[in-house]
């Protein structure tokens, strides 16, 4: 009996067994060894050919690969940067290390592969905690595909020039602690007895001097952002007793103060998330802050164009945190 391999749905002869052929043919095979190398290439052929057309299906089904390098404005790795297509909604955490994301597959919400290929127009949203947002547009190529996205850090205390001697401060702010996002404190406030004793009269305060007390406390840094958030919210509420540009100029100070407030503390979460190994509670909580700074930031937006005060702080806010642009312009 002839003997055969099935073989991802080819059947192949083996080269040698038993088989049905006459006496004289196979002692001319054994003379010239010819027929069983013949049927050996064949089925290394057939093994090639199939190999062939499993490595293009792969390769068809597998996508493009990107990558993309998101970096500071000192060309330093930000650990903490997303990477998200507006089709989707989930956001892609960048290597903590290379600060890069690589992907050739996006997984959209109705559960559809979008696998890259050459040609394509890819867009994408970049962002970090304490950092503007931006946008890019790239074109898959058949080449590397490698975009180094540079983001613009909103308020940071380190700040470094490009001499050589300032590599130590650049490490430095190459640490991403999170970002001082300072509002303005009027000129005329001084934390002195009388101010504190006023304070002390929480339910009588005056809305402008919790207000301005609010600012002073986002200047102290990081954490007292949860108290600057604190008096802000309340200067909001007694605000309602003032009336025309006095009313404007509190809430131009709260809207500001809350929107900065609540994006620091959206940093601090964000880098607790990191700090404990990728807890997932921790990055419950990171997406919470995210989500609030993000409709603060919305609110301020649309407070100041109401009111006519300008919006290029709030909407840079807005972007960096917001699943959803159109909301911030």
């Amino acid at each position: 009996m002839r003997h055969t391999v099935l073989f991802l749905g080819a059947v192949l002869p083996l080269p040698y067994g038993p088989s049905r052929r006459s006496s004289a043919e196979a002692a001319e095979q054994r003379r010239h060894g010819f027929r069983p190398i013949r049927n050996a290439c064949t089925g290394l052929v057939g093994l090639f050919a199939l190999s062939v057309l499993a490595t293009s299906a792969w390769a068809a089904e597998s996508g493009k690969s990107i990558t993309v390098r998101v970096v500071d404005d000192h060309g330093f790795a930000i650990p903490t940067a997303t990477v998200r297509n507006p089709l989707e909604r989930e956001r892609h955490a960048v290597n903590s290390v290379t600060g890069e994301w690589t992907e050739s597959v996006l997984y959209l919400p109705k559960g559809e592969e979008m696998f890259f290929a050459p040609g394509d127009q890819l867009q994408l949203q970049v962002n970090a905690p304490g950092y503007a947002s931006r946008w890019v547009e790239t074109t898959i190529s058949n080449r590397r595909n490698l975009i180094v996205v540079e983001l613009t850090d909103m308020g940071r205390a380190v700040k470094c020039d490009s001499r050589p001697q300032s590599v130590r401060c650049r490490k430095q702010a190459a640490e991403h602690s999170p970002s001082v996002l300072t509002a303005d404190v009027p000129a005329d406030f001084e934390l002195t007895p009388e101010v504190l004793l006023a304070l002390g009269e929480f339910r009588q305060a005056d809305p402008e001097l919790t207000a301005a007390f609010s600012a002073h406390l986002l200047t102290l840094g990081p954490d007292y952002a949860d108290q600057a958030m604190f008096w802000a919210d309340h200067a909001q509420d007694e605000a309602r007793t003032l009336q025309g540009s006095e009313y404007v100029s509190v809430m131009d100070g709260v809207y500001e103060v809350k929107a900065k407030a609540a994006n620091v503390q959206w940093q601090s979460a964000h880098y607790e998330f990191l700090l404990t190994d990728f807890d997932w509670s921790r990055q419950h909580q990171s997406e919470t802050a995210r989500k609030r700074a993000a409709s603060i930031a919305e609110e301020w937006t649309e407070w100041a164009e109401a009111s006519g005060s300008e919006a290029n702080t709030a909407q840079m806010l807005c972007l960096s945190a917001t699943d959803a642009p159109g909301r911030c312009e």
